[in-house]
């Protein structure tokens, strides 16, 4: 179910539901933390947010909030967000380089894109409600391997689309690679799209942040997923096989991660303490063995 645009690069995530075709981007990294041993982390998750319903005919959803609202009469209710700032290119350290712009146009509604295009979401993770950036609502998807992308999705409107195209053409966002009930074709914990409760297996509800089915007793599973994650959660069993559910302190909801190579991991001392007990150099070889940090220095008990 993989998809590569031809002017998009993907990097490969389990949850592949529309992660690099029209749907969304498959990862956006965190900032660099100083201290961390590692080029980025996570985010922090927030509250959930509801999706919007059927809008009326002079309102458009706002993706931000999971409202709808009138980009006529009310536009302050649904700002988008701001630009990206410049990234300095080039070798020469901070100031080295030029400044580049980027193409995209961030967005928090369709009303803040032109009408042939669609405000796709900067991750798939929270692809129903979440800001995004402006794309052409005519893209071209290619299925690696060269087949032709024509099977059903599950749009976050709760409809089921014929493509994967057919909901890029109509500006509707995608919650799942399969039918609206229907699990996606792929390892791991199911992954099916939804547009109520009544599609989803027995404990399980839908979610309006991600358009998708979760464990009913994990409230966790259907908060706003950590910056670069594929998916919230609040077990590793929760996600794929080499990721584990990455988060602030251990036993709370978080977002899961691909653990880190170890050769993306520094020397740098900054000893932390991991939710098993044990010591790591850092936070990049904490995550590496796939495992939360517990608090920053020397274990306090036990390690």
């Amino acid at each position: 179910m993989l998809r590569e645009p031809s002017d998009i690069r993907w990097s490969p995530i389990w949850l592949v539901l529309w992660a690099v075709g029209c749907g969304g981007t498959s990862v956006t990294s965190g900032q660099s933390n100083p201290g961390d041993g590692s080029a980025g982390s996570a985010g922090k998750a927030t509250e959930p947010a509801h999706r919007c319903g059927a809008c009326a005919a002079e309102q458009v959803c706002c993706f931000a909030s999971g409202n709808c609202y009138s980009p006529l009469l009310a536009p302050e209710a649904c700002e988008p967000p701001p630009p990206p700032e410049p990234l300095a290119t080039g070798e020469g350290g901070a100031g080295g380089g030029d400044l580049v712009s980027s193409d995209h146009r961030p967005c928090s509604s369709n009303a803040h894109c032109r009408a042939d295009e669609f405000c796709r979401p900067e991750s798939d993770a929270s692809a129903c409600v979440a800001t995004g950036y402006c794309v052409a609502r005519s893209c071209t998807l290619q299925c690696l391997g060269g087949a032709d992308c024509n099977t059903p999705v599950c749009g976050c409107d709760g409809e089921t689309y014929a493509t994967e195209h057919d909901a890029c053409q109509a500006g509707v966002r995608v919650a799942a690679t399969a039918a609206c009930g229907e699990p996606v074709a792929q390892p791991g914990p199911p992954v099916i799209g939804c547009s109520d409760d009544s599609q989803c297996p027995n404990a399980y509800s839908c979610c309006a942040i991600s358009g998708r089915c979760y464990e009913s007793s994990c409230p966790g599973c259907c908060t706003v997923p950590p910056k670069g994650s594929t998916g919230a959660c609040e077990r590793d069993n929760q996600c794929a096989p080499d990721q584990y559910c990455a988060g602030s302190g251990c036993g709370t909801a978080g977002g899961c991660m691909w653990r880190r190579s170890a050769g993306d991991c520094t020397g740098e001392l900054s000893e932390v303490c991991g939710c098993d007990g044990k010591r790591y150099s850092n936070q990049c070889w904490a995550a590496a063995a796939g495992v939360r940090v517990a608090n920053a220095g020397q274990c306090r008990t036990g390690g």
